[in-house]
């Protein structure tokens, strides 16, 4: 009965770590350049589109920028990837994408500091760090502390994210 109480105590904390994490880690915004946006019923197809992606709370279409914004549901995530298959059979060609995303610092094998989401598979490579950025990664990442970061994000070849970070801060909750 003991070993019961204490294996269900055990799951239950780990099903805690996982729901709060999961909440905290996530991309919060996506904004991408969208060429080929020149009219309302553009914006209107666009949108019809993107709203059947699963985890999008609200879309937000800047006509005369070409930019779209997707917020994402609190806790729920989204497929970078397919965001990027939405807007082309949509007619419309991506360009820059730009997150908000929240996370915590890792390191792999080659020393390189990869901002990881709880929740999903996809990490973002960060690159283009100077100096002194490096060094408080390196510190984040020692601390396990949760971090928003935003920044700019390009797809590999192989498939692999990189993330150039335009700020980093620390949050607290």
């Amino acid at each position: 009965m003991l070993k019961k109480l204490i294996l269900i105590q055990v799951l239950l904390s780990f099903l805690l770590f996982f729901i709060t994490a999961a909440g905290q880690a996530q991309i919060r915004t996506l904004t991408v350049s969208v060429d080929g946006l020149s009219c309302s019923f553009c914006a209107y197809g666009l949108e019809k589109k993107l709203k059947k992606m699963e985890g999008v709370e609200a879309i937000k279409i800047g006509l005369q920028e070409g930019m779209v914004t997707l917020s994402v549901k609190k806790g729920r995530s989204i497929n970078i990837s397919r965001v990027r298959v939405a807007i082309k059979d949509a007619g419309f060609t991506p360009r820059k994408m730009k997150i908000t995303a929240t996370g915590i610092i890792k390191i792999n094998e080659q020393q390189q500091f990869l901002l990881q989401l709880s929740g999903q598979e996809q990490e973002f490579l960060i690159v283009d760090l100077k100096k002194a950025a490096t060094e408080r990664l390196l510190s984040l990442a020692k601390s396990g502390a949760t971090l928003e970061v935003e920044g700019v994000i390009h797809e590999k070849p192989d498939g692999l994210w990189t993330l150039s970070p335009e700020s980093v801060k620390e949050v607290t909750e």
